[in-house]
């Protein structure tokens, strides 16, 4: 997979048609990138209550099945 940017902070307001988000976005940052014709790919994986609140390493990720989910996002009203 290529990456043409990485960013610490997303601001929806640069995403144009077709780009491409990897990451855990809040739910308002998703939609945005929606909204704005981006494609929203979210880091999913099932944490237990013992392995919350810290940082997790590459084993830990495989560990607990970390996979990449397309979502579509859309605020409503």
């Amino acid at each position: 997979m290529r990456v043409d940017t990485r960013i610490a902070h997303l601001d929806p307001a640069l995403i144009q048609p077709g780009d491409v988000v990897i990451g855990t976005l809040p739910i308002q940052l998703a939609a945005a990138v929606c909204a704005r014709g981006g494609r929203f790919f979210n880091l999913s994986l099932d944490v237990p209550p013992q392995a919350r609140g810290r940082e997790l390493t590459a084993d830990d990720l495989d560990t607990l099945g970390a996979r990449l989910e397309a979502f579509e996002v859309r605020a409503i009203g």
